[in-house]
């Protein structure tokens, strides 16, 4: 690897590590603990509960994609372009899905998110 791979690589670790920590630890000294304590309107909806975990955990998807993202600039000869498409498509379309599912539709979100998934594939797939 020259000097260009090693730091790219560097910021893929860096990324995994960063999502991997945010997740876990923000998960059990953050979120469970706030979501054990009732007391607060907001939190007593399971809508609510949901937005926030998911909100939380797909920043942590979010840096995962990233990471692709810079695999590809650091070591890969496929069309960036594409492949920037690929993975955002990808994660946004999967996100907007399971947001739909989990939260049977009632969020607001999903849409949206299903939408940037949708278009970016659509552009990969007329390229």
């Amino acid at each position: 690897m020259n000097a260009f791979q090693w730091l790219v690589f560097g910021g893929v670790v860096s990324l995994l590590v960063v999502g991997f920590t945010h997740s876990y630890f923000g998960e059990k000294l953050l979120l469970a603990p706030m979501f054990k304590r009732r007391g607060n309107g907001v939190l007593e909806s399971d809508l609510a509960r949901f937005v926030l975990r998911g909100a939380w955990h797909l920043t942590t998807v979010m840096w995962l994609l990233m990471a692709v993202i810079l695999l590809f600039v650091g070591f890969g000869d496929a069309d960036l372009a594409m492949v920037v498409l690929s993975v955002i498509g990808i994660g946004f379309a999967i996100s907007g899905v399971l947001d739909a599912v989990w939260s049977k539709g009632k969020h607001i979100g999903w849409p949206m998110l299903l939408a940037v998934g949708l278009f970016c594939l659509g552009a990969v797939w007329i390229a």
